[in-house]
């Protein structure tokens, strides 16, 4: 769960094989949390998303990144509230799921 004053984002570190892929789903069953992955090199949260998805209210969001690197290589997802969205919504629970 993600809640927008005491845990606004939850980050998660995933690794991606060389020359494969993940793809990333989210999908709330409370509230309308949004989707973002940051390179494995993101210093927070603050720094530009590689990929993002802000679908609306019940929607799934879902993301896809290519390690074209060849070595394993890592990223982080985080799911939390855009700006917009946490001052009208209090908290949101969600399942992620991560698949090849």
């Amino acid at each position: 769960t993600a809640d927008a004053y005491e845990d606004p984002i939850d980050v998660y570190r995933i690794k991606v094989r060389a020359g494969t892929r993940a793809r990333i789903q989210l999908t709330p069953s409370v509230g309308d949390p949004d989707l973002y992955v940051f390179r494995g090199g993101a210093r927070s949260v603050g720094s530009a998303p590689l990929a993002r998805s802000l679908l609306g209210s019940g929607r799934t969001d879902r993301a896809t990144v290519r390690n074209r690197k060849g070595r394993t290589a890592t990223y982080y997802v985080a799911v939390g509230f855009s700006d917009e969205k946490r001052l009208r919504l209090l908290n949101a629970s969600y399942t992620l799921r991560v698949s090849r």
